[in-house]
């Protein structure tokens, strides 16, 4: 190999891996927080609230339901014991992307949510992960996971009786 060759070679690689960073570093996880009025807690409560997600600047993910079959919708799930979320997705925007039009959350999206707490009292972690898959105008990068966590103390109201 002459060193013209070996040269064109190691240029290659080098534009390679800088496009591999430059991927990587666009791929900036979104920011997750969950609004929810913690002094109506009590054991077995529901209580709606509003998980707020903030994708980068020139990020996007598919709304839930996604508008192609093959799309990877925003999903919000919780493996916590004894809690259950019921997410109200909202209409993404319709957005061409990578060709095609598509409805997508971008930029600040707000998820109402309903959660059902548990039905005896005691000190919990309620942790609720947002499922999504980023793309770009480009490329659509693997799924990834951020989990939005609360502490959460649930007591039974008081049953203190009032003499007169």
């Amino acid at each position: 190999m002459d060193g013209a060759s070996t040269k064109m070679k190691l240029i290659t690689t080098l534009i390679f891996a800088l496009t591999t960073l430059v991927a990587v570093a666009q791929n900036t996880a979104p920011k997750a927080t969950l609004e929810l009025d913690m002094k109506k807690a009590m054991p077995g409560a529901k209580l709606t609230g509003t998980l707020t997600v903030v994708f980068a600047e020139g990020l996007h993910a598919y709304q839930n339901p996604p508008s192609k079959d093959y799309q990877v919708p925003l999903t919000l799930t919780t493996d916590s014991k004894g809690f259950k979320i019921t997410p109200k997705y909202p209409k993404g925007m319709m957005r061409e992307s990578m060709g095609e039009l598509s409805a997508l959350y971008e930029g600040t999206v707000k998820i109402p949510v309903t959660i059902e707490f548990p039905k005896t009292a005691g000190a919990y972690t309620l942790k609720i992960s947002v499922n999504y898959q980023q793309c770009n105008e480009s490329t659509c990068f693997p799924p990834g996971t951020v989990v939005v966590e609360s502490k959460v103390t649930l007591k039974k109201p008081s049953t203190k009786k009032i003499n007169p």
